[in-house]
């Protein structure tokens, strides 16, 4: 690199750059002199002044001064806060172009894996969000002086909110009225159903089943996505031959156990947290529910030598590798993965493949976050 880049390129020192592209974490992607620059709220083709803030390896950080010339795909952001929030990535951007980086992203991760080969005709298909914007209805909050406020990017410094268009209409009105009343608190975890805060119990319906929580169970954010996700799902259930049970790992509540129920003859749903069990239990009696860690369960289930005909995985955003494990030992026909991570996700299919015999049949990406650069995806796979 020349002098005048080494220069233009320390702590502090600001330049004009155009912007190529995204990066994996929703960050606008700039080049100067084979360096690597990402820099949050910029679109692919905007052409911006920056001030480099941070050096991590050989990647660099920066944030926005001004804006010189827009790229094709910018819109303006409807929310006053976004330029400062921490929480939305991509307003600034026209929803398309969120959704083909999306399935870009996820293509970019199965090439840089050994998966690449095995996927070379595989279908990829999206689920895109009916409503980009008013879709949240659970949401953590932090209350400082009777006021909310959220945390500004990459940091832990806080401001003061006035509006928040990702929430489902009436949401913030009615989180801004408790907070007058409030004491200041950290991570203030809140849910709104029917109009109203869920201050005990809430529930909604999915193919016909009533799935109620509390709000210290943790529901799918976005219910409108899920409910194409539960279709998404189904439509693996219908393909099959024989549907005498299923197991569904990481179930919750009972958010894809109780309809799994309508197709099964038997359904036995796995979950760790006592909380989420409970209501499991209070959901429907008809199921077997399980309390326990999934890898554990299902390390009992294989010394019992039960089988089922189809198994939905839905774990938290670290995967499944314990699980994967066992299952790529117990042959189980139909596997149905849900994950919110890449990452773990791509390191678990390559085991189920490698070792458990399995072949992807379809990868659908969902946008159950827009607006962010958070990747929902649903794979189908089959020994």
């Amino acid at each position: 690199m020349s002098p005048l880049l080494e220069e233009e390129l320390k702590i502090g020192s600001t330049l004009q750059v155009k912007i190529e592209g995204i990066g994996s974490l929703g960050e606008g992607l700039a080049r100067v002199g084979g360096n690597e620059i990402f820099i949050p709220k910029t679109a692919p083709g905007d052409e911006v002044e920056i001030q480099i803030i941070e050096k991590k390896k050989s990647r660099y950080r920066g944030i926005l001064k001004k804006l010189l010339k827009a790229g094709s795909v910018r819109q303006p952001p409807p929310c006053k806060h976004f330029e400062i929030c921490g929480g939305c990535d991509f307003q600034h951007i026209q929803y398309d172009e969120q959704l083909a980086w999306k399935l870009r992203q996820t293509k970019h991760w199965i090439r840089r894996s050994s998966l690449a080969p095995l996927l070379d005709k595989i279908p990829f298909d999206q689920i895109a969000a009916p409503s980009p914007f008013h879709y949240r209805h659970r949401a953590r909050m932090q209350v400082k002086n009777k006021k909310l406020h959220f945390f500004k990017p990459h940091s832990n410094d806080l401001f003061e909110i006035e509006e928040c268009p990702i929430m489902v209409n009436g949401f913030f009105m009615a989180l801004q009225e408790n907070s007058k009343e409030m004491p200041n608190t950290k991570d203030w975890s809140q849910s709104y159903m029917d109009g109203k805060l869920v201050e005990s119990v809430s529930s909604y319906e999915l193919d016909g089943q009533k799935i109620s929580f509390d709000r210290e169970c943790f529901t799918q954010g976005n219910l409108e996505v899920n409910a194409l996700m539960w279709e998404r799902v189904k439509e693996d259930v219908d393909l099959l031959e024989r549907k005498e049970s299923a197991l569904d790992l990481f179930c919750g509540v009972g958010n894809f156990s109780l309809p799994l129920s309508n197709y099964f003859k038997t359904v036995t749903g796995v979950e760790s947290s006592p909380q989420s069990i409970a209501w499991a239990r209070k959901n429907s009696s008809k199921i077997r529910w399980i309390e326990g860690l999934s890898e554990e369960v299902l390390l009992d289930l294989e010394k019992k030598r039960e089988f089922f005909d189809f198994i939905l995985l839905d774990p938290p955003r670290a995967g499944a590798n314990a699980v994967v494990r066992v299952l790529s030992r117990m042959l189980m026909p139909k596997i149905t993965y849900i994950s919110c991570s890449l990452e773990s996700l791509v390191h678990d299919l390559v085991l189920l493949t490698k070792h458990g015999g399995y072949k992807i049949k379809r990868w659908t990406v969902a946008d159950m976050f827009p607006q962010t650069h958070h990747i929902e995806s649903i794979v189908s796979l089959s020994r």
